[in-house]
């Protein structure tokens, strides 16, 4: 299989906006515990609190546009927590950088139709006491549903590598989320000198909530 160059960033981190690299946030965690207040003015387990009732919602599968019911709940209390302290270089914009808590924990979700059936250790990302949010890979997770990307993924497409992730944002009432798939390829897929040309795609499986 060729491999696409990767481009590996370290110390700080820029983004683009407008054409000019802006500094990205500089990101300094520190240990908490659960139960302590931090600047933001809530706990871990607040947030556990707001959160942690089973929720469910409709889930689409976008291919065939067929509907299932979704459940997700926090399975259990906080885990460790860390408030991450952000700060941006002269010239950023510190609305883009604020504080935040990571904290983690264990979530279920499953399917009505089987599709998936799992528990997985996760750290939601928080700005806010009544939200949160979490990405998994769903290739890295040993799946106990019957998930398989390439149900999903277009049929006409010569893809190189595919992945997969579920990207969710927790609400009191529910929060939304997405499925998505990740390819690559090569527009000839014959081609075997330095000057071929690579793809890349992005495509939704399945939402729920509005999506995120």
């Amino acid at each position: 299989m060729r491999l696409l160059p990767l481009l590996v960033l370290v110390a700080c981190t820029t983004r683009s906006h407008g054409g000019l690299d802006v500094p990205a946030c500089i990101s300094t965690p520190s240990a908490v515990d659960s139960a302590d207040a931090t600047a933001l003015g809530y706990s871990a387990d607040d947030l556990i609190a707001q959160l942690g009732t089973a929720t469910t919602q409709t889930l689409t599968w976008v291919g065939d546009e067929s509907e299932t019911t979704l459940t997700v709940e926090l399975t259990g209390g906080a885990g460790d927590v860390r408030f991450i302290d952000n700060e941006v270089e002269s010239g950023g914009d510190p609305a883009s950088c604020e504080d935040s808590l990571e904290v983690d924990t264990n979530v279920a979700i499953s399917t009505a139709d089987g599709v998936f059936a799992e528990t997985w250790a996760v750290t939601l990302h928080a700005y806010t006491v009544d939200s949160a949010s979490f990405t998994q890979d769903l290739d890295a997770a040993a799946l106990i549903g019957t998930f398989d990307k390439w149900d999903y993924a277009d049929a006409t497409a010569d893809y190189e590598s595919l992945g997969a992730e579920m990207s969710v944002s927790l609400v009191p009432d529910g929060g939304s989320g997405e499925v998505t798939l990740k390819g690559s390829g090569w527009e000839d897929a014959d081609c075997r000198s330095d000057g071929c040309v690579a793809w890349d795609s992005r495509e939704t499986a399945a939402t729920w909530g509005g999506g995120t």
